[in-house]
Parts: structure tokens; sequence; C-alpha cells
């Protein structure tokens, strides 16, 4: 329902300065490094993802770009493997800016307090010992405001911001329309 286009939009507006109304307020050459995690796509996906946003960027796909790098975990078999190598690719590449597709993967249960919880203070130690602002996706439960199981809950608690992304579609045309707006600021 448009959540990875609309954080493709934010990630093209963090690599060239500017996308449609959004600005980031750095100005070259300090404009961020982002890594871009997917947990949940197929390779294919990932690369349509990377490509998209290198073409909202005016960044030729094709080559290179030391200050976008993306990373598929979809393959890894365990959350707390995914965590590791989430840990291991900030290491690796000091983003400024780092987006989890899919923090669902990243615990075994979205219903369990306990590892709901952990999760959440090794993100927000992991974000602080980088220096990295951290933008997760998660899902909503079907027909309802809040965020899935535990992990939703906890994650609403210890959050800056949350953004909605909702589709409607027309059923006569087919044509689909994405609004976003910030539901906590």
């Amino acid at each position: 329902h448009g959540k990875t286009a609309f954080m493709s939009q934010v990630m093209a507006t963090l690599l060239c300065g500017k996308f449609g109304n959004m600005k980031y307020e750095g100005e070259p050459p300090n404009l961020p490094v982002v890594l871009y995690i997917d947990t949940e796509q197929g390779k294919d996906d990932t690369i349509a993802i990377k490509n998209r946003v290198c073409s909202l960027a005016g960044i030729p796909f094709d080559q290179p770009c030391e200050r976008f790098k993306v990373a598929r975990l979809r393959d890894t078999v365990t959350a707390a493997e995914r965590w590791q190598q989430i840990l291991k690719l900030a290491y690796l590449i000091h983003p400024d800016v780092m987006f989890i597709d899919g923090l669902l993967d990243v615990v075994e249960d979205f219903n369990s307090n306990s590892e709901c919880q952990e999760l959440i203070y090794k993100c927000m130690q992991a974000a602080s010992h980088y220096g990295i602002s951290l933008w997760c996706l998660v899902h909503q439960n079907p027909g309802a405001d809040k965020l899935v199981g535990h992990l939703g809950s906890m994650l609403e608690r210890k959050v800056t911001d949350i953004f909605v992304t909702k589709k409607d579609k027309n059923d006569t045309t087919g044509d689909a329309t994405f609004t976003v707006h910030q539901m906590k600021a």
C-alpha cells in the first residue's frame, strides 16, 4: 500500500537533496550516506527498489553509488542472524540514515513482548552508537490504525515519528492514489 514507495521517495530526497515537495536541509557535498535493508523481497524486487530510488534521485543505477547501499536479508534464516547482519552493515558502511524494510522479520514472534522490547532497545542502542537516523517499516493490523503485534505497540511508544500510507483504488479506472499522513510527530 505504498510504504516502500514512500520510503523510496524519502531516500531519493536524502540522496539528491530534493524530491517533489520534500527537501533535505543538508547541501552537497554533505548529503548523507543511505543504507536500505530489505528483509522481505526477492532479489529482482530489491533491485527494482534500488533502481527506483536511483531513478528518482537522478543517480545512474548501472554505476556504483558510494552514498547509497542496498542489502537483501530475505535468505537469512533466523531473526537473530538478520539482526547481526544489520549491525555488521551499520559497522561496515557507516550510514547516516538506515532504512529497515520489514522490521517484523527481525523478530521470531512479533507478539512476544520481551523479544519485541529487546529488539526496540537494540535498535535504539544501535542508532545512538552509530549516530544513525533509523527508519523502520512495520505493517498495520488490517482494518485498524495500530501497528502489528507487540512489536508495533512497543515501536509506537519509542519512535519520534510515524507515517502511515494508504492506497485508494478507483474501481472504475483502476487508477490508484497513495496518501501519506503523519500519525505521530
